[in-house]
């Protein structure tokens, strides 16, 4: 084995390991917003508070994927901290609006946590936009859980359907990206 090809494999090894923590972080994601559509349907008090929390843990979680793809020189540090930092400061200043709303009685508890959730799901796409699809994939599956809370009674297996196949399509999805790097 040559020099180049030794360093061609450490590089698939590298991509290797970085895609699992892309798909951990996207899976415990949809773990995360499975609890929190069930918190908010038991407690629409406490599901607001929950989707407000998780927020801030999505935007760490799509900093922690920026960082890993600067590792991987996708993109810039300089850029992708900034641009993400001005996207989940945005994000924080729109949840602060929907707990105004809330405390001025304009919004009922249950419609603030749909409203948290569709603004979390609108950001987590539009991340997804500059850091992957598999993101964006996420953001869509928050969307369709608003939806689907506000339309569906029986919503809740629905929701983990959605999950599974979001689940799903990461998983296949990458380990058909590597296949294709492994083979010449």
């Amino acid at each position: 084995m040559s020099k180049q090809d030794a360093v061609e494999q450490d590089q698939l090894i590298l991509q290797s390991r970085y895609a699992m923590v892309e798909e951990a972080v996207i899976i415990l994601m949809v773990i995360l917003s499975l609890i929190g559509i069930a918190v908010m349907r038991f407690s629409p008090t406490e599901g607001y508070w929950y989707w407000v929390v998780i927020t801030l843990v999505f935007g760490l979680c799509a900093m922690l994927i920026g960082f890993v793809q600067t590792r991987q020189g996708r993109h810039v540090v300089r850029d992708i901290w900034v641009e993400q930092s001005l996207l989940w400061f945005g994000v924080v200043l729109s949840l602060c609006g929907s707990l105004l709303l809330l405390q001025f009685e304009q919004l009922t508890d249950q419609n603030t946590g749909l409203v948290i959730l569709l603004i979390l799901s609108l950001a987590t796409y539009i991340d997804g936009l500059r850091i992957g699809w598999r993101f964006a994939l996420v953001g869509n599956f928050l969307g369709l859980a608003a939806v689907s809370i506000a339309y569906t009674e029986k919503f809740i297996s629905l929701l983990f359907s959605i999950a599974a196949i979001t689940i799903a399509i990461t998983v296949v999805w990458q380990r058909r990206i590597a296949a294709r790097q492994k083979k010449p």
